[in-house]
């Protein structure tokens, strides 16, 4: 079992690592995509889809990985609204600002002006607007 959690952890780390570092930006230049002349909603989307790719590979990393302990036993993941979960959510939730925060730290180091007119909504966000976090926190 050991082997099998050491196996997944290393195929994850390398399919996250090919996937984010090699083949979407070895893609975008092969398709002579420029990233710097997105909009910052552009630059959001592009993100996006790299997440959803590297998602995607992990799910595919487990599943090949783990496939051999199917089918589980029924009792093997039981829910229940006890437990200590909650306090996992919230702090969740609270991390955001943090994260959010980081993030403007990182913008104002590359000082990147948007190409295009800001929205409404990226200038919430550019401007850790509270609004936009107790909205964040509401959807998660």
């Amino acid at each position: 079992m050991a082997m099998s959690i050491q196996n997944v952890v290393l195929y994850w780390v390398a399919a996250f690592w090919f996937i984010g570092s090699w083949m979407i930006p070895f893609a975008t230049h092969m398709t002579v995509f420029s990233k710097e002349s997105l909009t910052f909603r552009g630059q959001a989307l592009f993100h996006l889809i790299i997440e959803a790719t590297e998602g995607l590979a992990g799910i595919a990393t487990r599943q090949r990985c783990l496939s051999q302990f199917h089918p589980l036993p029924s009792d093997w993941f039981k829910f229940s609204l006890r437990g200590q979960w909650h306090f996992n959510v919230v702090l969740g939730c609270l991390m955001f600002p943090v994260v959010n925060r980081l993030s403007q730290f990182n913008l104002n180091l590359l000082s990147l002006m948007p190409s295009a007119p800001v929205t409404l909504t990226e200038h919430a966000v550019h401007q850790c607007s509270t609004t936009l976090i107790i909205v964040h926190v509401g959807v998660v």
